[in-house]
């Protein structure tokens, strides 16, 4: 992002910290590849050329299993995210635009819809945008809701944890369609041109 911006101050140190990182650890794969036989055996994510652990992980649950997944990472912030980018400023909309590399690097060689979660950084500030629209207690039904949509428990579940799970899910939908729907409504000129992530950050909510 720096990069984009032509921070080079910023740029310069930071390449040279992940580069170092990075060759430190290609110097110890090496030095333990060669002295202690080490591999990675038939670790899907190494096969960069065959789907690496994307393919595999589709393969054993189907693609329709596998959308779902996907959907419910962020679930109800996805419509509040695309909202969001329209009250967003240009440093979040750039944010959210140079970590599209990294994220599909990850959902190509990690399990896809866990991988997606290290980007939470990135949708939930700009998803806010849009949520702030709502009075409080709206607000913190779709926190409740969506909390409650997202825990994950050990096998076997009681019965009722799963539809429980699909009930808040479309609350924390409705309530998030809502936001959407106020925010067309209200005049952009109430928001400032320059709002990025940091506004999310001084919100109250």
């Amino acid at each position: 992002m720096s990069g984009v911006r032509r921070r080079w101050d910023t740029v310069l140190p930071t390449l040279l910290g992940a580069s170092s990182v990075t060759l430190v650890w290609m110097a110890l794969q090496t030095l333990l590849m060669t002295l202690y036989n080490y591999s990675y055996g038939n670790n899907p994510s190494v096969n960069l050329s065959g789907g690496g652990y994307f393919a595999v992980w589709v393969d054993a649950i189907g693609w329709q299993r596998a959308a779902v997944y996907l959907f419910t990472t962020f679930g109800a912030l996805y419509p509040l995210l695309a909202a969001g980018l329209f009250r967003a400023g240009p440093d979040a909309r750039l944010l959210a635009v140079c970590s599209l590399p990294a994220a599909a690097a990850f959902a190509y060689v990690q399990q896809p819809d866990r991988s997606l979660c290290n980007f939470q950084f990135v949708v939930i500030p700009i998803a806010v945008l849009t949520l702030e629209v709502l009075p409080d207690w709206l607000c913190g039904l779709f926190v409740l809701a969506f909390a409650i949509s997202n825990v994950r428990l050990g096998e076997p579940q009681p019965p009722l944890v799963p539809a429980t799970r699909i009930v808040m899910l479309a609350v924390s939908l409705l309530v998030a369609m809502r936001a959407v729907a106020v925010m067309r409504r209200r005049p952009r000129s109430g928001v400032s041109p320059g709002a990025d992530v940091r506004s999310a950050s001084r919100s109250p909510r």
